[in-house]
């Protein structure tokens, strides 16, 4: 009986034409009569992650063909580059470093090429909309008169201000009710504002170019950044997330971020959290434009692209790491450290599948330098680099025992080095001006002209006027704004001192007739 139910199963899996169900665990692919359009790639925080990335397919990758060239043998460091930093960090600003203001480091990258980009796309926008739109008599967009750059100032300052001040509603910045009281109808009429906000245009559209109302904005901001700072040996790329919750075909969704949906933005830092480069995620279509094999290789080859060949150390998580892209990385003199996923082709089996006690490590050398490793802490870790090596290292820190508590150099490396686009997250989330948007290139500037830009400009003069009073990003946005609204800053307030008390000493009293005290 069993042998017949055995060859029933083998003459039913010959004759089956359908393919197995195969899930890559990496994009949420909706039917075709949904109204929604988007793609969702998972965010794995753990490097003990067994999912794969199906835009990954490179060889060294998940998906990819193994290289079977890349031999491995235990660790003695001579293979690894020996690399110069030929390079230095340096700023460069066309004004008095000592007596500059908030204002003058903000108009670095927005300056007034960037603000007469705003008035010219935005004032053919509102004109080509009431060519091919009916407006009724009654309708604000009646009222429309193009705008210039001294009122698109004015606008930029009010948007800032909103972030500094929120209120329930745009609407509300206007109301007549008490606790809504403020200042902004004296600069501007709420209509004429919503009109400017609906009328707000970067760039054409061209037909192929998903990129296109927001690609002038990007790339001037992107040279802007760049030429202002020379970034120094250090460099992280991650990626984060605009907020936006409309419809748009590559809308992501990234469950481990604050925002889960919304647009990626891929971003190279340094460890303060200077942005230097940005690439907008724009779906599938676009990923090899870049001519590398897969997104996670064309990314980082894209965004390095102006600062290889000066021995600097890029530091990325798991999502990017591949030993072909460390491999490449090093024939253009720039080395790697990062966490790598268990299940990654090329990875040494002996090093990501040996079992260890905490506090252990195992690691092997690639025949080109490159030092996969495992350390076992709370839980499994994978790093591997190119420059440093597993060895294990005090991190100036004891345990109860009083005992130095010691990590791998690879390690505290990454740790020390991965936090720059977390800081640049951080600073962007304080008093942020995004507001909700059917438009997503609306999110996309937002993002980039009050978040990236003031922490740049804050970083900035942080740098410059280190002997200087310590301003906080608040009152930095603060004094932009009065810059850009041309008021003056109000002076601080101060409750007056009373005059200095005398001494006052207890003295004898007479007790008068009437029952009250004589002093």
């Amino acid at each position: 009986m069993q042998e017949e139910l055995e060859e029933l199963a083998i003459k039913i899996g010959e004759s089956s034409d359908e393919e197995p169900f195969q899930d890559s665990g990496s994009e949420y692919k909706p039917s075709d009569d949904s109204d929604q359009n988007y793609s969702s790639e998972r965010e794995e925080n753990s490097n003990e992650s067994d999912s794969s990335d199906s835009d990954l397919s490179e060889n060294g990758d998940v998906n990819g063909d193994a290289n079977s060239d890349v031999v491995w043998n235990e660790c003695t460091y001579t293979k690894q580059p020996n690399l110069a930093f030929t390079s230095q960090e340096e700023i460069n600003v066309p004004f008095d470093r000592s007596t500059a203001k908030p204002i003058d480091f903000y108009q670095l990258f927005i300056s007034d090429d960037i603000i007469e980009l705003m008035v010219r796309e935005t004032n053919k926008n509102a004109q080509t909309f009431l060519e091919n739109n009916t407006v009724r008599r009654s309708s604000r967009y009646k009222e429309w008169k193009d705008t210039n750059v001294q009122e698109m100032k004015m606008f930029l300052g009010l948007r800032i201000w909103m972030g500094l001040v929120n209120m329930p509603s745009i609407e509300s910045y206007w109301s007549d009710k008490r606790i809504y009281k403020n200042e902004m109808s004296s600069f501007i009429i709420r209509n004429r504002f919503q009109l400017l906000l609906r009328f707000w245009h970067f760039g054409e559209d061209i037909q192929g170019d998903r990129l296109c109302k927001i690609r002038p904005l990007l790339e001037l901001l992107q040279t802007k950044f760049q030429q202002v700072k020379t970034p120094g040996q250090n460099l992280v790329i991650d990626e984060s997330m605009v907020p936006f919750t409309g419809r748009l075909n590559f809308k992501q969704y990234i469950p481990g971020k604050s925002h889960k949906y919304g647009i990626k933005l891929f971003k190279i830092c340094d460890q303060v959290g200077y942005t230097y480069r940005i690439i907008p995620y724009c779906g599938k279509k676009n990923e090899n434009d870049l001519g590398h094999g897969c997104l996670a290789t064309n990314v980082v080859m894209s965004l390095m692209t102006p600062y290889l060949g000066h021995g600097r150390i890029l530091c990325t998580d798991n999502f990017y790491t591949s030993v072909p892209l460390i491999e490449e990385l090093s024939d253009q003199k720039t080395y790697f450290v990062g966490t790598y996923r268990k299940n990654r082709k090329v990875f040494p089996k002996e090093v990501t599948t040996a079992k260890l006690k905490r506090g252990e490590c195992k690691s092997l050398e690639s025949s080109k330098g490159v030092v996969a490793l495992k350390w076992r802490d709370k839980r499994d870790v994978y790093c591997v680099s190119s420059k440093f090596s597993a060895n294990m290292v005090p991190t100036g820190k004891r345990n109860k025992k009083e005992e130095d508590i010691k990590k791998p150099e690879m390690i505290l490396q990454y740790n020390d080095m991965k936090s720059g686009i977390d800081i640049s997250d951080q600073l962007s989330s304080y008093h942020s001006a995004i507001r909700k948007s059917v438009r997503w290139y609306h999110k996309v500037a937002d993002d980039l002209i009050f978040g990236t830009a003031i922490v740049n400009a804050h970083l900035v003069r942080s740098s410059l006027q280190k002997e200087q009073r310590k301003m906080k990003l608040v009152e930095f946005r603060t004094k932009i704004v009065y810059a850009l609204l041309n008021i003056a800053e109000e002076e601080r307030s101060r409750t007056p001192r009373l005059a200095k008390s005398t001494n006052h000493y207890l003295q004898k009293s007479e007790v008068v007739q009437s029952g009250k005290t004589k002093r």
